[in-house]
This record gives C-alpha cells, structure tokens and sequence, in this order.
C-alpha cells in the first residue's frame, strides 16, 4: 500500500506497482516442491557456471549461460508477485539461502562481474517476495561491485530505490536513489530512449508519493513521451499517465486531469487481464480526482470497481481491500453517509493490523478515519480517543515532522475544536499548515483548508 498518504485531504491512496500475486501464490501452494526443485536447479547451474569459469576462451559461452539462468530465475518470480505473501517467509526462499550465502561470502572467489550481476539478479527475486532486507542487502553489495559509470549500476539504483519506497521505513530514502539511477541512465540513453521513461515513471512516482506535485508532473511527462510507442512497456506507461494526470488533478489542473486519468484507464484495460491491477489503480486516482471536483456519488462508483477488482485478483483479506474500504468510507462520509462509512473504517482497521502489525503508520490512519466518522456522527470523546491513538502510531512509524503525521494533527484539531479546546485546536492546526506550506505549497488543498479552519479559530 504505497501511496495512501496522497488521498486529498490525508485520504490514503494506494500506489503500488501492478501484480497478480494470488495466482502466484497459489501455484507455490501448490506445487511447493517443484517450484523448490526448480529454483534449486537454476542455482545449481548459476553455480557451476562460477565453478567452471576457467579460461578466457570459456568465459564467453560460460557468460551466455550464466544470463539465460539469470533470465530464467527472474522471470519466475516476476512473471506474479506474490502480494499475498509479501513479508512473510516462503518455502522457495528457502531454496534461494544457499545461492545468496555464496554471493554474500568474505573472502569470495566468484567472477566478480556474475557476482554482481546474481546479487542484483536474487535482490530482485527477494523483493519480488517481499524479503526487503535481504534484498537490501544483495542489491548494495551489487552497487559495490559494479562501477558508478556503468549502465548497469542504474538498474541497481532503480531497484534499490523501488525496494525503499515499498519499504517505507522512516530512515529509508528512496528519491535519491531513483535520482542516481535517472542520472545514470541519462548518461548513456538519449532523450526518448525507454530505458530513461522507465527511470523517469518511477521518478514521478516518487515525487508524487512526497506531494512535489510540479517535479511529478515533469518526471511523469518525461516518461509519457518516452513510452508511449514502447507497448512493450505498456503497464509502465498507463503508470506514467496515471502519475501525470493524478499531479495535474492535485494541482487543481481539472480540464487536463481527468482525460489523462481516463487515458490511463483505457490503455490499462487494453493490455488485457494482465493490466487488471494497473487498471484498478488508475481507477482509484479517478475516484480521487472526482472528490477533488466535488462528485463523491461518482467517486464512490468509480472505487467500489476498484474494489471488485482488487477481491476477485486478491481476495477478500489483502492490504488493498483494507486501502479501498478506507478510501470508499470517507467518500462516503462526503456524501453525507457516515453511518454506512463507520463499519468500512473499522474493517479495514483490523485488515491493516492483521497484514502489517498494529504499529504500522497505515493502523494510525485507519484509526484516524475511524474518528472523523466518529466525529461525523457526533460521538466526539470517541472521535478524540480513535484519532489520538491513531497520531500516536503514525508519530512513532514516520516522525513527528512527516506530512503524514501532520494530516493526523490536523484531523485531530477539529475534533479539539469541536469539544471548545480552541487554544490546542489553533496550536495543532497552526503546525500542520506550517508543513502543509512547506511541502505543498500556498495553494494545495490542504494548505488552503488549513488556513480557512485556522481563521475559524482566531480570537
């Protein structure tokens, strides 16, 4: 659940990259000892090839080998994401230990070009499991190896930069690694080439996960150009449009946002059952963009699809049923319907907590929610006790001065204002508009908001 951070008003917005895990999983469930055996062959291969490199006149065909396993290993995994499992352990990592111990073993007699080309090759097989530290680990040991003026090194960048951002923890910093990898690409790419779209579609994504909303739309643009007559790279491209047009919709840039959203859509939708979850993404910035304009009966329409998507691809328990009943609940209490949206906030509170633990910062926000239903309904100690608890988590996951924890702050003062505690309504809302203006900008919808709620409050 990347991105719930960019709903309008704080409404959690999910962000991820499409998969179609639960198929995947399954299969694993499965046929758990021929996946093992399968990945245990690859490896072993991978392992000869390191073993056997012997002479320069060996090297090349020992090379050919050595990428064909590459490929073989990658686009196991890659062909579905196991969103499922993500984080959880799997019976196939088990398979990929004895492969990642010798990569990572000190002193190492491995061909130092295939040892980095297999730590970034099972960093991404680790991250595609949901495995992030070990991932992490094999892809700086890559960065390492192969020199910064290399092409290769963008991929490890790139790569590493995806991992932090799904990651998300408070010490991570993914925009500078998708910057080096952006940098990298643009020293060996020219303009147009897909390689740099793809840097650049992961760059406007980031961008937009930060609310740089100007930077998104440039990075987005760059990428739109770049892949639109790559249909290989068809579900890259729908992200770029979906990027570009969620920035200009935040931008307040109506006239543009929704036949870019749209766009998206439809060319998500022509890439067949495979574009499904880019589809249900775009989908949901559609619904973001109609609350923007003031049409939540057509926002509520548009996500409860997403919806349908999302149960049919993953099932009634994942995390993005838990980001869609929360984002479904407040289009509902927009549309004056908070006795409907109150069960939708409380389920995907336990949904969140059962997938991610009860301190993640996505808890906080269900929680946070859960109050201005709350609140909606006039239940205002309840409101006060479900947002506290949810500005606790989010404060203690992200830090007192992430933007997330300021939108909490901010719900949290109209609660204060609504129980007559003006002084510390006016304290919190003030701190939370500070930071609104610092990193959105005078004339974001927050910002704006704030400021409006603010001179309420003045004496």
């Amino acid at each position: 659940a990347d991105d719930v951070g960019r709903y309008l008003d704080g409404y959690p917005v999910e962000a991820t990259n499409p998969t179609t895990g639960d198929r995947f999983a399954r299969f694993v469930a499965r046929h758990r000892i021929i996946v093992a055996a399968a990945v245990l062959a690859v490896l072993s291969l991978v392992t000869g090839v390191v073993v056997s490199v012997r002479s320069a006149a060996q090297a090349n065909a020992q090379a050919q080998i050595a990428e064909s396993a590459k490929s073989f290993l990658v686009d196991l995994f890659r062909s579905s994401d196991p969103t499922l499992s993500r984080g959880k352990e799997l019976t196939v990592k088990q398979a990929l230990k004895a492969g990642t111990e010798e990569i990572l073993a000190t002193p190492n007699s491995m061909d130092t070009q295939l040892r980095a080309d297999m730590a970034l090759t099972i960093g991404e097989v680790y991250y595609t499991l949901g495995a992030f530290d070990e991932a992490e680990k094999l892809l700086q040991l890559a960065g390492t190896l192969i020199p910064a003026s290399d092409s290769a090194a963008a991929d490890v960048q790139c790569s590493l930069g995806k991992l932090l951002s799904d990651r998300r923890n408070k010490e991570d910093d993914p925009l500078a690694a998708i910057e080096r990898c952006v940098k990298i690409r643009a020293s060996h790419f020219p303009p147009g080439h897909p390689k740099l779209g793809l840097a650049y579609s992961l760059l406007a994504h980031e961008h937009c996960n930060a609310g740089e909303l100007d930077a998104c739309g440039d990075a987005a643009e760059q990428a739109v150009r770049s892949l639109r007559d790559h249909p290989e790279h068809g579900a890259d491209y729908v992200a770029a449009l979906q990027n570009l047009g969620s920035a200009r919709s935040r931008l307040e840039d109506y006239e543009q946002a929704e036949p870019l959203l749209k766009q998206a859509v439809s060319a998500a939708k022509a890439l067949g059952p495979e574009g499904d979850r880019r589809r249900a993404l775009a989908l949901n910035d559609l619904a973001l963009h109609h609350m923007r304009t003031g049409e939540p009966v057509r926002a509520i329409a548009t996500s409860e699809q997403v919806l349908a998507i999302y149960e049919q691809l993953l099932g009634a328990e994942h995390p993005e049923i838990a980001t869609m009943l929360h984002n479904i609940g407040l289009q509902k209490l927009d549309a004056g319907q908070a006795a409907e949206a109150l069960p939708m906030m409380e389920r995907a509170a336990l949904l969140d907590a059962k997938s991610f633990g009860s301190d993640h910062w996505t808890v906080g926000y269900d929680k946070r929610g859960v109050g201005l239903v709350l609140l909606a309904l006039e239940r205002h100690d309840d409101a006060q006790k479900a947002i506290e608890e949810g500005l606790s988590i989010v404060k203690n996951a992200l830090g007192a001065e992430h933007l997330r924890t300021r939108v909490v702050e901010a719900s949290l003062a109209r609660v204060y204002a609504s129980m007559g505690r003006r002084e510390t309504a006016l304290a919190l809302a003030t701190q939370s508009y500070e930071t609104f203006l610092e990193k959105e900008g005078a004339n974001s919808k927050r910002a704006r908001d704030a400021a409006a709620f603010i001179e309420t409050l003045a004496p």
